[in-house]
């Protein structure tokens, strides 16, 4: 029974942990997304272009004031024109962006692959810490790549993508490669005589033994 409760109580830790770490890992990439948009802002050079332009058109359509009322020769041309400017400005745009995408995701990658390499800290006490860590790097190397997918410019995708990929091998085979082997030295002893009873297994054997022969002395001063 206090086996079954052992290892119930044990399940319930494990689930906490696992959700705590993930929970960790989310905020954490939450707050550097956020950090990214306050300190490195997205480009809003061509905005106020824009809304110049549209008001112009308005502008333009407002001086007719029943339906019937059409745009002169004039006035098509300057939509035209209009039309044609926003067209240039609205590509200019893009460009920008395309090109903070792609920044974004190089400082986001760079900052997952931060937090991978402090996950791979001894966390002895708090497991679930390095655990968090791990989580959040992920997260925030995918939002990373997410970023460099819509940067365009196939080239720097694919070498961002190359490295991002490189980083997490590494990264994963560091912190779980050598798992194992820890896990087996820690369990105590590796090779041919690691089935031999250790010191702690003797003194064992012997308290046992001295305990079944205090209990046989027993047995016979009652019997006599």
């Amino acid at each position: 029974m206090a086996h079954s409760t052992t290892s119930s109580h044990a399940v319930q830790q494990a689930i906490l942990q696992a959700i705590y770490a993930v929970f960790l890992g989310g905020v954490m990439t939450a707050v550097v997304a956020v950090g990214l948009f306050t300190f490195y802002p997205q480009p809003n050079t061509y905005q106020t272009q824009i809304e110049q332009l549209d008001q112009r058109e308005q502008a333009i359509y407002s001086e007719c004031k029943t339906e019937a009322c059409t745009t002169t020769p004039a006035q098509q041309n300057e939509i035209r024109a209009i039309e044609l400017e926003r067209e240039e400005v609205w590509k200019a745009q893009e460009v920008e962006q395309k090109e903070w995408n792609r920044t974004a995701g190089i400082l986001m990658i760079g900052i997952a692959t931060v937090l991978l390499a402090v996950s791979l800290v001894r966390w002895d006490r708090a497991i679930v810490i390095s655990n968090g860590l791990l989580l959040g790097g992920l997260f925030t190397m995918v939002f990373g790549i997410g970023l460099t997918l819509a940067g365009g410019d196939d080239v720097v995708r694919f070498i961002v993508l190359a490295v991002a990929l490189a980083i997490t091998v590494v990264l994963g085979y560091l912190r779980f490669a050598r798992a194992p082997k820890a896990a087996a030295a820690a369990e105590g002893g590796m090779g041919p005589d690691a089935t031999a009873p250790g010191p702690a297994d003797a003194a064992l054997t012997a308290r046992v033994d001295s305990l079944e022969a205090t209990m046989d002395g027993i047995k016979r001063a009652f019997g006599d």
